[in-house]
């Protein structure tokens, strides 16, 4: 896991770090590194709530799906969660689509994968994915426990606004 710092979150979201002066080296967040923290669900999740922030706070599903390249199907059931726990709101008809139902400040990163994997389990095992029936003395399971955390409580901090202030499109 990394520090405060947030490469993952330009690499996944479609965007890319402002650049002031040449990079010395490539950035080591890479797609599999991203995948291997958050879901590809989640990762449409983020690009969808993205574009709606770059259309003004709202769109239709299809432009979104075409925009980004998520299947329309997906990106339906992954919008419907949104709409269900309040941070989208969707309108049917010729002016309908979908509107951003929370402020971008109020949309963590945290948030949509908790919408859209649930609580995380801190209490399975690293090594097995099973409920760890070791964990008062195993030592592997308190120190992935304690980055697991770590990692949870950085991305509760990293914002749909966040992102869309620090980022350009690619």
């Amino acid at each position: 896991m990394r520090g405060s710092d947030t490469p993952l979150i330009y690499a996944f979201a479609g965007f890319k770090r402002p650049q002031k002066e040449a990079p010395k080296r490539p950035d080591p967040a890479t797609e599999s590194e991203v995948t291997m923290i958050l879901t590809k669900r989640v990762n449409y999740g983020v690009k969808g709530l993205l574009n709606l922030a770059r259309n003004n706070n709202q769109s239709f599903l299809k432009k979104i799906s075409q925009e980004e390249e998520i299947p329309e199907s997906y990106l339906a059931k992954i919008f419907q969660v949104f709409v269900q726990r309040g941070i989208l709101d969707s309108k049917k008809g010729p002016n309908g689509g979908f509107y951003l139902a929370s402020e971008l400040k109020d949309i963590s990163i945290g948030k949509i994968v908790e919408c859209l994997e649930g609580e995380p389990n801190l209490d399975r095992c690293p090594l097995n994915s099973v409920y760890c029936e070791n964990k008062e003395t195993c030592a592997i399971f308190s120190t992935w426990r304690k980055h697991e955390e770590a990692k949870n409580n950085m991305l509760k901090t990293i914002t749909i606004a966040d992102i869309m202030s620090t980022c350009t499109e690619i």
